[in-house]
């Protein structure tokens, strides 16, 4: 399976400023949210949203602390590992 490549850490808005949480938090819940009742690992998740996998972890665990996200071991969606992935309630 091959996967797109990464782009680097931060990325720069046509201001020059430098966004990440915002913009990480926006695209997990979209993702997590457009494949429900699905889960994702956080590999996959890194990889879509192009961060890396430990700041994919971060957002995941965050999210899974309200409401809307829950974390456990499940199959990934899209490698089909079975892990810790995150899903939308």
């Amino acid at each position: 399976m091959r996967f797109p490549p990464t782009r680097s850490k931060a990325s720069r808005d046509e201001s020059g400023t430098v966004g990440r949480p915002d913009d990480l938090t926006g695209g997990l819940a979209g993702l997590i949210a457009s494949i429900k009742p699905l889960a994702l690992c956080d590999s996959c998740i890194a990889l879509d949203v192009h961060v890396s996998h430990a700041e994919a972890h971060e957002a995941a665990v965050s999210a899974a602390m309200g409401e809307a996200f829950e974390r456990r071991v499940q199959s990934c969606h899209r490698c089909g590992r079975t892990v810790e992935a995150t899903c939308a309630r």
